[in-house]
């Protein structure tokens, strides 16, 4: 995991690099032509787009299967598969029997 981070850093500390040279190439070259200032701005944004996907966090989406969420308005937690819940006739699941005794009651 170390590893990973090190050379994440690295691969940002390069990026940043790069395009440090070529804002300053764009700015020394007063008689640089119109394509090769358009080169440069391309490889500029490239760079930070790269930069941009270095720095997102990967978060895995997490594979639990929901039923669906409890039928009291107050509450609507969602419910898992595997967690206990209270069935009530047709209308759905509570999380737990005083919930489902709120639900009823309307509160």
């Amino acid at each position: 995991m170390k590893d990973e981070s090190a050379i994440k850093t690295l691969q940002v500390t390069a990026i940043r690099r790069r395009i440090r040279v070529l804002k300053a190439e764009m700015d020394r070259g007063t008689n640089l032509n119109r394509n090769h200032v358009i080169q440069i701005e391309g490889k500029i944004s490239e760079l930070r787009q790269n930069l941009k996907d270095l720095n997102k966090t990967h978060r895995p989406k997490p594979n639990r299967k929901s039923l669906g969420n409890c039928i009291n308005p107050k509450c609507r937690k969602r419910m898992l598969v595997g967690q206990a819940v209270v069935k009530y006739g047709h209308l759905g699941l509570c999380c737990n029997f005083k919930c489902l005794v709120g639900a009823m009651n309307g509160s």
